[in-house]
Parts: C-alpha cells; structure tokens; sequence
C-alpha cells in the first residue's frame, strides 16, 4: 500500500500544479472526483494489493495520456 500511496501523492501534486489558475469549476470537479475515486479505491479495505494495483493501473490508463506524459522524460 506504501508503494502507492507515493505516486498518488505525486500525481495529484502533478495534476494541481499542471491546472490553470483560473480552470473553471467544472474541470476541477471532474479532477477531484477522478482523485478522490482513485483514492477510495486505494483505501479500500476489502481490496487486497494486487485488486488494488490492477485498479489503481485501469485508473491511470484512463485518466492518464503516458504516452504525452513520457515526452517530457
């Protein structure tokens, strides 16, 4: 769970630092909704790791363009 719980952390402060400072509310919701989605099932505690890893994994292959985000390494 502590292998994860990291990432997490950095891809949220990713994402906020990457938002707009005037993004409108409607892309906020839609991010914090998608983070707090993620989070949950993280800490959910009738998911063992590996449930948790292969949702955590589906998570980010929809929310998240690696492809983009592997051009800027």
């Amino acid at each position: 769970m502590k292998r994860l719980t990291s990432p997490v952390i950095a891809l949220a402060a990713f994402a906020a630092l990457a938002l707009p400072a005037m993004a409108d509310a409607k892309t906020e919701a839609y991010v914090q909704k998608n983070a707090s989605d993620v989070l949950a099932s993280l800490n959910d505690p009738t998911l063992n790791a590996d449930q948790r890893t292969a949702k955590f994994n589906a998570y980010m292959d929809q929310f998240t363009d690696m492809e983009a985000v592997a051009n800027f390494a």
